[in-house]
């Protein structure tokens, strides 16, 4: 694997939809993102404002690629 790729572990936060909704929603998700211009954190940002989500905060957890990390869940392709 490159070593300009990063593991990412991320929790986001967001507002209520409406009124009716006592709390809002959180999500967590791990991939894999491009380093050092984390451009797949930002597509992810733009999808949630697309999707009309309002992100109240965000958590974010990177580190190094190891060589014994099990990548088969990201579905990694070299191009």
């Amino acid at each position: 694997m490159d070593k300009d790729y990063i593991l990412v572990d991320a929790q986001f936060f967001f507002a209520p939809m409406d009124e009716s909704e006592p709390m809002g929603k959180a999500i967590s998700i791990s991939f894999l993102d491009k380093y050092p211009s984390f451009s797949h954190k930002e597509e992810i940002l733009q999808n949630f404002e697309q999707n009309g989500l309002v992100l109240l905060d965000y958590e974010i957890t990177y580190r190094p690629l190891k060589q014994n990390d099990d990548l088969a869940p990201y579905n990694v392709t070299k191009h």
